[in-house]
């Protein structure tokens, strides 16, 4: 049987591959990347769900959803910090929740709910009301 592979899937294809690439070996905090910012946070999130350990994703994807005003991603990436943290980490959620603040993405009531957890953390088990796109809640 011959079969055919659409023009669309090859372009989805290459595309994905030259962000893999790009991305997993940047060591840059803030990423410059010729891709959407959505796909980009999607690919950062699906890293994190499978190296959740990996603090620089996780600043990346925190920092690229802020500078795109994407509040899902932002709140989901937030969320994910803050779980793999634990109570440890303080400084960088500090770092990480200013920088989501200056940029006026996130509604006053999310802001306060990661306020209140800033010397905590969450667990994996916290009830958030809405993590957004998180992929450790």
């Amino acid at each position: 049987m011959n079969s055919v592979v659409p023009e669309t899937t090859v372009q989805f294809e290459k595309d994905a591959m030259e962000m893999v690439f790009s991305i997993a070996g940047s060591r840059q905090i803030g990423l410059e990347i010729d891709k959407p910012a959505q796909q980009v946070c999607d690919f950062l999130s699906y890293h994190i769900a499978r190296q959740p350990q990996d603090l620089l994703a996780h600043v990346q994807r925190i920092k690229l959803a802020a500078r795109h005003g994407l509040e899902d991603y932002l709140r989901g990436g937030l969320t994910d910090l803050f779980i793999v943290l634990g109570k440890r980490g303080a400084a960088l959620r500090k770092l990480m929740l200013a920088q989501a603040q200056a940029q006026e993405v996130l509604p006053e009531e999310q802001l306060a709910l990661f306020r209140d957890k800033l010397e905590t953390g969450f667990t994996a088990t916290s009830v958030i009301a809405d993590p957004g796109v998180s992929v450790l809640s």
